[in-house]
């Protein structure tokens, strides 16, 4: 059995959410992700990832803020066009444990068509004519959750989930730069409030165990979003 070491990769996102009788909240994410990848035998793999993350309002405190995560996958290549992978990603989110059983398919249907997606997270659809164009449908499925801190809310977190479904656009501007467009809807969309210590005993897709939870405010309705990007790809040989 050999391995080898996957690079870091890290990544942050900030958005804002606006709370009925409360105040404006800015919501940051940054996450930093790296692990091994054994070569089991040909065409096969075991990928361990570990990503810790901050997410918080840049004002709660640090170890508060802090969560540890972990995804495991099997890998099989099929084929050079077909891939996939299955498994479990784990997170100990501001509401208790989180687990999401996933299956990852990276799939050329042709030359330029292809899908690749991280099932139930995420999945895009797109055409790829050259490495420096590509366009196509994407859906995001997102569970995350945010401490934050502020006069009058010193120990409270919120539990953002929405889903939304895009159309995107992205074009290699210069060397390894890449900008992306989206233009799409958020079909659902919550950002539950919730007091520190108010949690779940089990999160999965689409249920929560033990979830007696009182919500401190009311949910946002489906919208329309813009979002633009600047991307780097890192190579790696």
């Amino acid at each position: 059995m050999v391995f080898e070491h996957r690079l870091p990769i890290f990544s942050t996102a900030t958005e804002s959410a606006t709370f009925t009788s409360l105040n404006n909240f800015s919501l940051h994410g940054i996450v930093l992700r790296t692990g091994l990848i054994y070569k089991l035998n040909q065409g096969k793999y075991l990928h361990v990832l570990f990503a810790p993350r901050y997410m918080g309002d840049f004002n709660a405190s640090f170890g508060k803020s802090v969560q540890l995560g972990a995804i495991v996958l099997y890998e099989h290549q099929k084929s050079k066009t077909y891939t996939y992978r299955f498994g479990v990603l784990y997170n100990n989110e501001c509401f208790g444990t989180y687990i999401v059983p996933v299956f990852y398919m990276d799939w050329a249907l042709t030359d330029k068509i292809k899908f690749n997606g991280l099932l139930p997270v995420y999945g895009r659809l797109y055409y790829q004519p050259t490495e420096k164009f590509s366009a196509g449908l994407h859906f995001i499925g997102l569970t995350t959750s945010h401490r934050i801190h502020d006069q009058g809310m010193e120990n409270y977190y919120v539990d953002r989930r929405s889903i939304d479904i895009d159309l995107f656009s992205t074009i290699n501007i210069w060397d390894n730069f890449f900008i992306e467009g989206r233009v799409g809807y958020s079909i659902s969309k919550s950002y539950g409030l919730y007091a520190e210590n108010d949690k779940i005993s089990l999160g999965v897709p689409l249920y929560n165990f033990g979830d007696n939870r009182t919500q401190l405010n009311e949910d946002s309705d489906p919208s329309a979003f813009i979002h633009l990007k600047l991307l780097y790809s890192i190579p790696v040989n």
